[in-house]
């Protein structure tokens, strides 16, 4: 789930655990898509002027 608003991305597993992310942090695949890592702060672009 991610929120704007907040700026934070919870991934929620289904074996019900789950990991809150913010801007400082970096978001994985984990095991569903082994690799892929992207900057949370990548996600919530700043403002366009």
């Amino acid at each position: 789930m991610i929120n704007p608003e907040t700026q934070i991305v919870i991934i929620h597993r289904k074996d019900g655990t789950h990991t809150k992310l913010h801007k400082k942090d970096e978001l994985t695949g984990e095991n569903i898509i082994p690799g892929f890592t992207c900057k949370v702060a990548d996600l919530f672009p700043e403002a366009a002027s």
